[in-house]
């Protein structure tokens, strides 16, 4: 059965571990990284910028995850695609036919194995997102790209600059400990719950950072 878009279950474990990893540093920036920050300037400016981030990553993710097609619709015409004659716009381009589909698809489409369907505009099936890349939502996969990699910089320096504040100014964050988690909660675990969501942040920061590079280079070679 063909897949219609990156939320229809089953989930791939990537997309879980994603979805996961996406809460639990969420989580951990409101309630161990932004009120730590500092004076409550810094705090306030940590969590809108977080915040925005953090949704313009939902928004990208939801419209990456629509779903994608390369097949011509049964109320459409042979050689046409969303009622576009494929002629008319690209010159010579005709419908070519998928066996696996049983159906026509555009020139440039290709049968993708894990979604069982023809996507427009090929590029690649992301098991991150459960989803296939192409024409419909390459631009919105880049961008998500480029907000995911932001907000996990940004979570990253500032749980730098937190663990730095929990070794040179012990005092002060000991009583911003006590004051907003209370006396059940000491320096030490909080540092080690701080260097952990740190430490998550930097590693994913250098595949993705490899990834959206890698594809920054394709756009400017192929010109897609």
């Amino acid at each position: 059965m063909a897949r219609r878009h990156g939320w229809q279950l089953p989930a791939h474990s990537f997309q879980v571990v994603a979805i996961t990893v996406f809460f639990l540093l969420s989580v951990a920036f409101y309630a161990f990284f932004a009120p730590f920050w500092g004076k409550e300037i810094y705090e306030y400016t940590a969590t809108g910028i977080y915040s925005f981030l953090a949704l313009s990553m939902s928004a990208y993710t939801s419209h990456v995850g629509t779903e994608l097609t390369g097949t011509l619709s049964a109320t459409e015409e042979p050689g046409k695609f969303d009622g576009i004659n494929l002629e008319e716009e690209n010159g010579e381009e005709e419908a070519l036919f998928c066996t696996l589909c049983n159906a026509e698809v555009r020139k440039f489409s290709k049968h993708c194995r894990s979604c069982d369907k023809c996507v427009d505009g090929f590029d690649h099936h992301c098991r991150w997102l459960n989803n296939c890349v192409g024409r419909k939502n390459y631009i919105s996969f880049v961008c998500l790209m480029a907000a995911s990699l932001a907000w996990l910089v940004f979570e990253c320096a500032v749980g730098i600059s937190i663990l730095v504040r929990c070794f040179v100014d012990r005092k002060a964050t000991e009583n911003a400990i006590v004051d907003r988690l209370g006396d059940g909660f000491s320096r030490p675990p909080f540092a080690t719950v701080v260097a952990l969501c740190t430490a998550v942040s930097l590693l994913a920061t250098v595949p993705l950072g490899e990834l959206f590079f890698f594809h920054i280079i394709l756009i400017r070679k192929v010109g897609r």
